[in-house]
């Protein structure tokens, strides 16, 4: 591991600790609308406005679901948004919360996501599942959300918010995500950050102790 001072570690959450799959979502859509463009849906490559703003938690998901029906001549039901909505998010990986608690021990953890209020319940009801009777949130010593914060990845001013409200030094930080443009932002700004890729690292830690 590199020799560098870390005072905390900054987390993605979607990619990282938590399971995703942006295509069960694109087929959930599509089958409430078929001619849907799967470009201009949330989590692709150009996804809506409309989409970053609810991520940055500036409208409503009523507001979300109006625009989509305007957009694409159909009636979509708030339950029939929220089902087709959550379909990427699946479960926590195997070893995610033992890592967090692994990486407590040395240094603060931090989450930064970016999220909208629906998927943030969803994320917390998956853990409920797992049989835990607390907050997701309660794991880390602080959880930053795109929804809540009115801003998100990848702004190197944005990291640099995040470093300050923590304070620490944006190099004393080891940022970790599973998107190379969060990755840029993170680097332009000064922190420590690797790009992770669950299906090639099973383990955060192992995959932390050799940067």
């Amino acid at each position: 591991m590199s020799s560098a001072r870390v005072s905390a570690y900054l987390l993605d959450l979607g990619g990282v600790l938590l399971e995703i799959d942006f295509q069960r979502t694109v087929m959930a859509f599509k089958s409430l609308i078929p001619h849907l463009d799967p470009n201009n849906l949330y989590g692709t490559n150009q996804p809506e406005q409309i989409f970053t703003e609810y991520e940055l938690g500036n409208v409503k998901e009523s507001q979300v679901i109006t625009a989509m029906e305007r957009k694409y001549g159909v009636t979509i039901t708030p339950d029939q948004f929220a089902n087709a909505w959550n379909q990427v998010i699946l479960d926590f990986f195997p070893n995610a919360f033992s890592e967090v608690k692994r990486l407590r021990e040395t240094a603060p953890v931090y989450i930064f996501s970016n999220i909208n209020a629906l998927h943030a319940d969803r994320v917390q009801s998956v853990y409920e599942a797992t049989g835990r009777q607390d907050q997701f949130q309660d794991n880390f010593d602080g959880v930053f959300y795109s929804h809540q914060e009115h801003f998100r990845k990848p702004h190197p001013e944005n990291f640099a918010e995040v470093c300050k409200r923590i304070d620490c030094q944006p190099k004393e930080v080891v940022f970790v995500d599973d998107l190379a443009t969060n990755i840029s932002g993170a680097l332009t700004a000064g922190l420590q950050a690797h790009h992770f890729d669950r299906g090639k690292h099973p383990d955060l830690l192992k995959f932390l102790s050799t940067r």
